[in-house]
């Protein structure tokens, strides 16, 4: 390269601010001259070539292929701290919410038998930072009977547990030592009561440090653009699966939002494989039972044939290949014209299409989580190997995800509470039974927070 560009680099164009003399159309100083390309080139070259043009746009203009990073906080912290217990902080403050055990209270006017009790003790507390920062260890708590006047210090793992250290849950276990100073009634659990006057009036905890959730968009996918409406960069979000229609006789069907990257003369992405990827299936769900259009030169229909857009709006000719196409697609248009003696075999499928690209406009929605109770829910587009897509149940925090390749390994993965898995055929997802049933009013595990959320 060093004997194609010798002498000195152009530099790119550059304009006059609107108010000067000299504001005329930019020029590069590029010459254009169309040539044969010389005889000291070693690669294959065209016959002729615009060498100047060629020589710019390798020095200059940028690479059509760029990638670009979104980089944003996945916590409350700062680059400063660090996750070990010689840096605990007693910042913070803890509240008891209220529970329905018994403790044994002298003040109290309520009595059992002869005993006065409050009926309002909980076995959980919450720990917040006064700052708001994330929590990663909580390593003790000195907690106070109201009515004794009597504390003492518990101990992580020993006297309570955490059961979530950044939302601050903690359970009190049940020891000799969390007996002695709560004072539960009878055969309850130790508890602290609000009502009692209990408190929690130390405590050593650590923060969490700063920790980051990044994106890229790169040649495959856009997956963050920016937003005038919000004035900043956002992801773009998925949905789940289109549902294109009913596969019926004379019908045509129309993809959105449009492939893109389809090049007359080949077929339409994925693999005739049920538990692959495909871009587009017929089936009640867009699962692996479902029938995958790829292409597939050994059985009776070859997939979709991308054609020109125009060739797309006219009558086409199935018969003139062998095996003839399911369906052709436009280049551009996704208008799809069916092979009637297809639509014969398969009339009343449901048409699915799993697009491949994020759009701006899509809310994330994918369903509502009652869904996975009786059925399944699915995401479009399907992440890629190395993809983690970002997947909450209302507005709470992100669950972790769990990618495997197939369905079939899907139903043989076990997915814990807090937890998502998902399945790269299909993007069939799979959530913890206990988390599903917390939203079915009919189920003994309903909690009131969890109606009618959405994944």
């Amino acid at each position: 390269m060093a004997d194609i560009f010798q002498g000195s680099v152009l530099k790119p164009t550059r304009s006059g601010t609107s108010n000067s003399a000299e504001t005329s159309v930019p020029v590069s100083g590029v010459i254009r001259d169309v040539k044969p390309p010389p005889s000291s080139y070693e690669l294959p070259y065209p016959d002729v070539v615009d060498i100047g043009l060629h020589r710019y746009k390798a020095a200059i203009l940028e690479d059509e292929n760029s990638v670009e990073y979104m980089v944003w906080a996945a916590n409350s912290s700062n680059l400063t701290r660090v996750d070990d217990p010689s840096w605990s902080i007693s910042e913070g403050t803890v509240t008891i919410p209220e529970g329905t055990y018994t403790v044994v209270d002298p003040n109290s006017p309520d009595q059992i038998s002869i005993t006065p009790v409050r009926r309002d003790g909980s076995i959980y507390l919450v720990l917040r930072d006064d700052n708001e920062r994330s929590i990663s260890q909580i390593l003790n708590i000195t907690i106070r009977n109201g009515a004794t006047q009597s504390q003492q210090e518990l101990a992580e793992g020993v006297d309570f547990e955490v059961l979530d250290p950044e939302s601050g849950l903690i359970r009190l276990l049940d020891t000799a030592l969390t007996q002695s100073v709560c004072g539960p009634y009878g055969s309850d659990p130790p508890s602290m009561s609000t009502l009692r006057g209990d408190a929690v009036v130390g405590m050593a905890y650590v923060l969490s440090p700063q920790k980051f959730w990044w994106s890229r968009n790169d040649a495959l996918s856009t997956r963050f653009s920016w937003s005038d409406k919000n004035q900043s960069w956002v992801l773009r979000k998925g949905k789940t699966p289109v549902d294109v229609g009913v596969l019926s006789p004379g019908t045509p069907s129309n993809l959105e939002p449009k492939p893109s990257g389809l090049v007359a003369g080949n077929y339409l992405p994925g693999s005739v494989a049920g538990d692959s990827w495909c871009m587009l299936r017929i089936g009640t769900f867009p699962d692996s039972t479902s029938l995958p259009l790829g292409e597939n030169p050994s059985g009776p229909f070859n997939g979709i044939l991308v054609v020109t857009d125009f060739a797309s709006t006219e009558t086409y000719d199935f018969s003139a290949l062998s095996p003839p196409p399911a369906a052709v697609i436009g280049e551009t248009n996704g208008l799809i014209q069916w092979n009637e003696s297809f639509v014969n075999e398969y009339a009343g499928q449901t048409i699915w299409y799993n697009y491949r690209s994020f759009q701006e406009e899509e809310d994330g929605i994918v369903g509502e989580l009652l869904t996975a109770k009786d059925s399944h829910l699915f995401l479009a587009p399907v992440p890629r190997l190395y993809e983690r897509p970002m997947i909450r149940i209302g507005s709470r925090r992100y669950l972790t995800t769990i990618v495997v390749r197939t369905e079939a390994l899907l139903n043989s993965t076990t997915v814990a509470s807090g937890q998502v898995a998902i399945a790269l055929s299909t993007g069939k997802l799979k959530f913890n039974a206990q988390d599903v049933l917390k939203s079915d009013p009919d189920s003994v595990e309903f909690e009131p927070r969890y109606l009618n959320d959405l994944v």
